[in-house]
């Protein structure tokens, strides 16, 4: 198979090492494509019976809209369909995948899920995120909250959450905690 990159021969410096550029990432990112799109198929078959279904892709990621009596259960399936099925499927990856999991009730807003297990999740981000996810989980769940910590964030966490975030809580801090289901 050939591969056509505009300016790959061209006369300025410029223009040829983007062609370079763009004709080493394009076989990283045709296989993280392919490796996202079968992820999404098997986690959409393993959660036919659920109410909870895989909602989008976007770049490297699948965004699920959760039931939220099937929190726990669509967390577990979709880091396994991710980090273990997918390896089965392409045998030619040869290092270990990891699957980041983010959590929240907005799609511009989320907490990252540090680690969970069958009765916890251990979350972290920004507090008016954190305030919202947490009372959207407590109308399903009795939720113990143990704070591990609390942190001032960045300028820009902070001005991206003035500019985008319109929810009820004013908290511009970072919290991480465990949260007990």
């Amino acid at each position: 198979t050939k591969l056509f990159f505009e300016n790959f021969n061209s006369e300025k410096r410029s223009e040829r090492e983007r062609g370079k550029r763009q004709s080493q990432n394009y076989i990283v990112q045709s296989a993280a494509a392919e490796m996202v799109i079968d992820s999404l198929t098997l986690v959409n078959n393993e959660m036919k019976s659920m109410q909870s279904h895989p909602w989008e892709t976007t770049h490297d990621s699948i965004v699920f809209d959760l039931h939220p009596d099937e929190i726990m259960k669509a967390l577990k399936l979709g880091k396994s369909c991710m980090e273990g099925k997918i390896l089965a499927m392409h045998d030619w990856m040869t290092v270990p995948l990891v699957a980041d999991v983010n959590l929240g009730v907005r799609w511009d807003g989320d907490l990252v899920v540090n680690s969970f297990d069958d009765d916890h999740l251990h979350v972290k981000g920004n507090g008016a995120y954190y305030d919202e996810t947490l009372e959207a989980l407590r109308k399903n769940y009795e939720v113990k909250e143990e704070i591990v910590s609390t942190y001032e964030e960045g300028v820009n966490d902070t001005i991206t959450t003035k500019s985008g975030y319109s929810g009820g809580s004013t908290r511009k801090d970072g919290i991480e905690a465990i949260w007990r289901i």
